[in-house]
């Protein structure tokens, strides 16, 4: 994940950096062609996150149940048994927290990613309009 993050910090920066004015069609095509590729690499990422955040919330629920279930069979009440559980399932939801943390950042900066990506497509029509624009008015008559 880190090496995708950085190539994406890259191109990030790249377009973040561009003066008023840049025209370079074909780099920006480049660009927009690369980090294309890499939300898609985010987007696989963010579904194996998801599918951890998952794994981790049935385990903490069935843990708790599990554990609830005991304490009910020696004799406890069903709102102290679920307190107790709770209490003893401590670490798996803090396992349930940091996978959904996780997902959680990858779906933004995949959120954030698809918003430059239209910014780009965006960016490169207006180029190209302007080229055609240009290129018109060079075979005008005089």
């Amino acid at each position: 994940m880190k090496q995708t993050i950085n190539k994406i910090s890259e191109i990030v920066e790249f377009w973040s950096g561009l003066k008023r004015g840049y025209n370079n069609i074909e780099n920006l095509l480049y660009m927009e062609q690369k980090l294309s590729g890499y939300s898609y690499y985010l987007a696989e990422l963010l579904s194996e996150f998801k599918e951890n955040y998952n794994i981790a919330y049935f385990w903490r629920k069935i843990n708790t149940n599990k554990r609830k279930n005991a304490f009910i069979g020696t004799g406890k009440t069903a709102a102290a048994s679920e307190c107790m559980a709770i209490e003893k399932t401590e670490e798996e939801l803090r396992k349930e927290i940091d996978a959904e943390t996780i997902a959680y950042k990858a779906e933004t900066l995949l959120k954030q990613v698809n918003k430059i990506l239209d910014s780009m497509r965006t960016r490169i029509s207006y180029l190209k309009d302007e080229l055609k624009q240009t290129r018109f008015e060079r075979n005008l008559p005089k």
